[in-house]
């Protein structure tokens, strides 16, 4: 197999493992793609991108670092290095890395990502300034609108969320996070079980592939649900007496606890299946 080859062969396998989630099986063919090819930054760029999937979030943010020194301008390495620092709590850096990826590419992802930032630094308000900005670029976007409503969801604006996870739908029927948000706002609203489950349940069956695709898929949701549960109890025993949100706070911690306890019931029958 000459070089050329080499490299389709490895490629094709590092995009069928991604599809997959099998980030630590694709990261052993991107390792492979550098030993074929060093000076390739897009190899480079790929294991940075892998390591960042696998949630190694140092190593990945050292290396989009040196890229975005590499090749300044590469808006792509400033994004990913701001995603990096966010998912470490630096939330000011990340906030300038994206600024620095503006100045070379205003696009939907990156205004998302510095949407995402203000939310985890609890600035609703900017954040859904910043998912407006979005949504200026790209008013069709199902995940867009699914964002701002998980904003105004976040500010306790109950109604005007399921607006929003509704749109979202509307634009995919089949984005099943939107039907999981909005089961935990409709949980949220009226601390009852029956409409949440319905909408759950439709949320579900837009899963597609396999039943271990859909168990990835699920095990997904429930790190980030699990992300917020965790900062909404820090929140609770930091902030919630002093900023009177005590109640508001107490009703986001029920709705993230049902929606991951009905995940993980999903994820025990479909594994189920695959065991059986």
């Amino acid at each position: 197999m000459n070089k050329l080859l080499d490299k389709r062969h490895y490629l094709y396998k590092s995009t069928a493992h991604s599809t997959n989630y099998e980030f630590d099986k694709e990261l052993v063919v991107i390792k492979r793609l550098i030993s074929i090819d060093p000076e390739s930054y897009e190899n480079h760029y790929s294991w940075a991108r892998v390591r960042r999937d696998q949630e190694e979030y140092r190593y990945a943010g050292l290396k989009f670092r040196e890229l975005a020194i590499l090749n300044p301008r590469d808006h792509r390495a400033f994004n990913n290095l701001g995603i990096c620092l966010a998912k470490q709590g630096r939330h000011d850096e990340a906030i300038t890395a994206y600024k620095k990826g503006m100045e070379l590419n205003t696009n939907l992802d990156i205004l998302h990502n510095m949407a995402i930032t203000f939310t985890q630094k609890g600035d609703y308000e900017q954040a859904s300034e910043w998912y407006a900005k979005a949504l200026a670029l790209s008013p069709s976007d199902e995940m867009i609108h699914n964002c701002l409503g998980y904003s105004y969801f976040l500010q306790g604006k109950y109604e005007a969320a399921i607006e929003k996870f509704n749109d979202a739908i509307s634009h995919d029927p089949r984005y099943c996070v939107a039907f999981f948000n909005k089961a935990i706002v409709l949980f949220c609203q009226n601390n009852l079980e029956e409409n949440s489950e319905e909408v759950l349940r439709n949320g579900i069956l837009t899963l597609t592939g396999g039943n271990q695709q859909k168990v990835q898929r699920l095990k997904s949701c429930i790190r980030l649900y699990e992300s917020e549960l965790n900062l909404v109890q820090r929140d609770l025993e930091s902030l919630g007496e002093i900023l009177g949100r005590k109640d508001h706070l107490e009703s986001l911690k029920r709705g993230f606890e049902y929606i991951l306890d009905m995940l993980r019931r999903e994820i025990e029958e479909f594994e189920k299946k695959l065991s059986g």
